[in-house]
């Protein structure tokens, strides 16, 4: 399976109707969610109210489609600039931009980075109004959003692809939706430079609802499942056949939290196989997708030495940490490990002359041992340490 990188393409749109966006040098607060900001005569920026979101997936294995089309409106009595920001999961790679600004279309086109910044600055230089979208932050992407006419309506429409994370057995498919209110110093001018920073104030002018969030998901898991739920959300799951078709429970929900949707394949004592194919008009695209069978949780017999320092610097609170570790390392072993226990300062001392069977009296003896210990003397740590590697 291919890797989805975010930083090896860049965005260009070129369109006669829209005018090209500069931002200012003014710190942003951090984007937590799919969010239009509006450009303020000041530099500042302000966040738009989002009328509705929608998120659609495609999972086929391994790889995830992602569309999230979302809807503003400007409210104002004039014409507003703004920038357009999205936070992406990890290894998210944009490949489809879309912006519906009144009666315009204005869509994107995937370039390579070096290309597109090239046909960027060519337009810009002909007199062509032209927009660069590209990644932001780690996994935030940004567009130019101009021209927009008072009551006028902005649609933003971005696809991606991005891997679907397994761990433990388990899928896993996240897309970020927590949208929370921003926060700024409050503005005093009697606080001195060096006095005790403000208290982090919201800013009411930046504060902005969660919009309504609409996902669907239609997952081909590509084996059979024995789970499938989400963590944030109530969903409603239909079967059909091999296909899943995953749904809010009650269409809209406040987008006020992440979205995560697990599924766990049914265990099996063989590798789970399957193959993903997709015909284009240009080739045809396959992946296979091999799931291993659970390991065997067989544990192995192991062998544990402690060294613990008992020289005058653990006097107190260290050597009582050091105990509770020791203690707490002691409660993990089963009979079929062996271990010992030595002691430094200005000399070593073993508890054993060499590692034991780890039964219950040998280690009801260690615990015991360990609870004497005293801090004081010298710390001449090799001598334990080669006691401890010879074992």
């Amino acid at each position: 399976m291919c890797t989805l990188r975010l930083h090896s393409f860049l965005i260009v749109v070129a369109v006669a109707a829209c005018s090209l966006w500069t931002p200012r040098a003014i710190a942003s607060p951090p984007v937590a969610a799919p969010t239009l900001r509006w450009q303020q005569a000041d530099g500042s920026t302000v966040d738009a109210a989002a009328s509705a979101l929608d998120v659609r997936y495609a999972v086929s294995g391994l790889v995830a489609e992602g569309v999230v089309i979302q809807r503003f409106r400007n409210d104002s009595a004039g014409f507003l600039e703004g920038q357009y920001l999205l936070p992406l999961p990890d290894g998210a790679a944009v490949h489809t931009l879309k912006l519906r600004i009144g009666q315009r279309v204005i869509e994107g086109e995937i370039r390579e980075r070096e290309r597109a910044r090239a046909e960027y600055a060519a337009a810009a230089a002909a007199g062509q109004r032209a927009s660069l979208v590209e990644q932001h932050q780690a996994n935030l992407f940004r567009t130019a959003v101009a021209n927009v006419a008072p009551g006028e309506e902005v649609s933003v429409e971005v696809g991606w692809w991005q891997r679907v994370d397994f761990q433990d057995g388990e899928f896993s498919l996240v897309f970020p939706l927590t949208f929370v209110p921003r926060y700024s110093l409050s503005e005093r001018s009697d606080v001195a430079l060096d006095a005790t920073p403000p208290v982090l104030a919201q800013s009411p002018a930046t504060v902005v609802a969660a919009p309504s969030v609409d996902i669907a998901i239609a997952l081909d898991p590509g084996l059979a499942l024995a789970s499938i739920h989400s963590d944030s959300h109530p969903v409603d799951v239909r079967h059909d056949g091999g296909r899943y078709d995953i749904a809010l429970v009650g269409d809209r929900v406040p987008a006020d939290r992440d979205f995560v949707l697990r599924w766990r394949p049914e265990p099996a004592k063989a590798p789970h196989a399957a193959l993903f194919v997709e015909q284009t008009p240009d080739a045809a695209y396959a992946l296979v997708m091999m799931v291993a069978p659970p390991a065997a949780a067989e544990r192995l017999p192991r062998e544990l030495v402690l060294v613990i320092d008992t020289s005058g610097s653990m006097l107190g609170r260290s050597l009582a940490q050091a105990k509770s570790a020791a203690l707490a390392a002691l409660a993990r072993l089963t009979p079929q490990d062996r271990f010992n226990v030595i002691r430094f300062s200005t000399d070593t001392e073993p508890l054993f002359e060499r590692p034991t069977t780890a039964t219950a009296q040998a280690v009801e003896l260690a615990r015991e041992w360990i609870e004497t210990l005293q801090a004081d003397g010298g710390t001449e740590m090799l001598p334990a340490l080669q006691a401890a590697l010879v074992g």
